[in-house]
């Protein structure tokens, strides 16, 4: 079995260019590319209402019991700010963006743990009284994307990864390391260097194993790390099977009351969210060519 390289895989992946225009849109306003101010985003994004939707789904996602709902684009950004709203369209674009490279039911998979992520970030941000518990958010979203791209370049070897690695008791990654020869924080960081994403979402991708690595940016790399162990994303291992002592010593976090506490967090993932998000719904038909 020949797999492809870490460089071969990237290559399969949708090209930056392949994203919807409303997100380049919205980085151009945000990078100073062409003028524009929150509500010239806020307008941009309300022009699409799959992604003004999303973005609305994602802003209202569990947080505070007391929170106010968050009803318009425009109020978003003037509470989340330009660079928080861009990244919650970017999530929602990739979704769209990714949608050709496996089935409708490991898409679904996919988000649902995504979205597992996503929360367990946050909840972990919050309790550390983290000033921005949005950006741990997006980038529990997109902690998985690498995997998404490793199952469409080889689903068998991917069904004997997990396999493996559940019948040996280890973490996913490391028999991805093994049977590829990199893992799917490998693959993620380097899809996010290849759009040309914020250095400190690829740095935070890719040590999400390992964040003692992803400096300067460990503390996010070690809530992703946090998250994982939260959501208990791989198949048959604990809780705490992939939690890394590293994380623990740059959060500050060994109180396991807390830990109990954000894992039950982690999993409460209401209905209506997915489908809010559009997350569940089929991928567009293909023309034929």
């Amino acid at each position: 079995m020949i797999l492809p390289s870490l460089a071969e895989l990237i290559g399969m992946a949708p090209q930056a260019s392949a994203l919807p225009p409303v997100y380049h849109a919205c980085r151009d306003i945000l990078e100073g590319r062409v003028a524009g101010t929150a509500t010239g985003m806020a307008s941009i994004i309300s022009a699409s209402p799959l992604h003004a939707n999303r973005v609305l789904a994602m802003v209202n996602a569990p947080s505070e019991g007391d929170a106010t709902p968050i009803h318009t684009i425009s109020r978003a950004v003037n509470l989340f700010g330009m660079q928080r709203i861009h990244d919650l369209v970017l999530a929602s674009c990739l979704a769209e963006t990714l949608h050709p490279l496996v089935s409708v039911s490991k898409l679904k998979h996919f988000w649902r743990q995504s979205l597992r992520m996503a929360q367990g970030a946050k909840a972990a941000a919050r309790v550390l009284r983290l000033r921005d518990p949005e950006r741990p958010f997006v980038e529990g979203l997109l902690a998985d994307i690498g995997l998404l791209l490793m199952w469409h370049a080889d689903a068998a070897a991917m069904r004997q990864v997990e396999a493996e690695a559940i019948g040996q008791a280890i973490p996913v990654n490391m028999r991805e390391r093994a049977c590829f020869g990199y893992d799917n924080a490998d693959v993620a960081r380097e899809l996010a260097r290849a759009w040309g994403l914020p250095s400190a979402l690829m740095l935070a991708l890719g040590g999400q194993h390992a964040p003692v690595d992803a400096a300067p940016h460990q503390l996010e790399a070690a809530l992703l790390n946090l998250a994982r162990s939260l959501a208990s994303v791989v198949p048959g291992t604990g809780s705490t099977t992939l939690l890394s002592r590293d994380t623990l010593h740059i959060l500050g976090l060994e109180d396991e009351p807390t830990l109990s506490k954000l894992r039950r967090e982690a999993l409460e993932i209401p209905d209506w969210l997915p489908e809010a998000l559009g997350l569940n719904e089929a991928p567009p038909a293909r023309r034929a060519d």
